[in-house]
């Protein structure tokens, strides 16, 4: 996706509008540039990473001017992936053990719907906007809605991860990102239709209707109000009794964590 001049001074005028603090041209200039101009951001066809694609612009204004999406090797190959993932850290909180007890059919996320709709699978976790599109069309019943139903509405369901080297090599580069990715979560809580615009500009097939109204339900606005440390042990203990993940809570936190960068955006978009 190409983000025009004029699409720059929306967003930037937007945040202004969000009553996000500085203007990011100018907090950007009071910092040491970014190590590198390039940055690399996974392509998923998830809207609840709408913020990354909302991000180009506010990227451009963080100093980055070569930004590429790229399709992920974990979509490539096939491997359990984020629902799986998900689905057994679900399974384990209410008791059921995810190697034994559930039959896991791994389909294509449209194939996957069709067969819920034929009734030839008995149940499917979707990505919005795919739940949007299932109850429109009247197919199943929800079960579980990560996004309202607790515990799973007291943690963040995504996360910010960057390649350990990127971020070790680029550290003022991955700090500049995530501030920008940030911002472009507030900027999809109060612009749900820059959200779509970028989210579809990605070459996804989803009906826009559907697609705004997972970004009204998904809580954008909110991502100061969780924590991320208690995230992490939360889905690490239910990996764990999945038999998915090996090392403890603590160990995956202090090996796989850093929360330098986002207490301090944090502080910054206080003032």
């Amino acid at each position: 996706m190409g983000t025009s001049r004029r699409e720059s001074l929306r967003l930037i005028a937007a945040l202004a509008t969000a009553g996000l603090g500085l203007n990011p041209r100018r907090l950007a200039a009071s910092e040491p540039p970014p190590e590198t101009k390039r940055l690399r951001l996974s392509k998923v066809p998830s809207i609840c990473l709408a913020p990354q694609y909302v991000a180009e612009a506010l990227l451009h204004a963080e100093g980055f001017t070569q930004i590429e999406y790229v399709g992920t090797a974990m979509q490539a190959s096939g491997v359990p992936g984020a629902q799986l993932i998900f689905l057994a850290s679900i399974a384990t909180s209410v008791g059921l053990d995810p190697n034994r007890d559930i039959h896991w059919a791994d389909h294509p996320s449209a194939e996957g719907k069709r067969l819920l709709a034929e009734g030839k699978i008995d149940a499917y976790l979707g990505f919005p906007p795919d739940p949007q599109e299932l109850r429109a069309s009247k197919v199943g019943h929800v079960l579980l809605n990560s996004a309202v139903d607790r515990p799973w509405s007291q943690y963040f369901c995504c996360l910010v991860a960057a390649n350990r080297e990127f971020a070790s090599k680029h550290p003022i580069a991955a700090k500049r990102a995530l501030r920008a990715i940030l911002k472009a979560s507030e900027l999809c809580a109060s612009e749900p239709d820059l959200a779509v615009k970028a989210f579809l500009a990605q070459g996804y097939k989803a009906n826009p209707e559907h697609a705004r109204q997972a970004i009204l339900e998904l809580p954008y606005g909110r991502w100061r109000d969780y924590n991320p440390e208690e995230t992490v042990r939360f889905y690490a203990l239910r990996l764990r009794e999945a038999q998915m993940v090996k090392g403890t809570p603590q160990q995956l936190i202090a090996q796989g964590t850093d929360w330098r960068f986002i207490e301090q955006i944090k502080r910054e978009m206080k003032s």
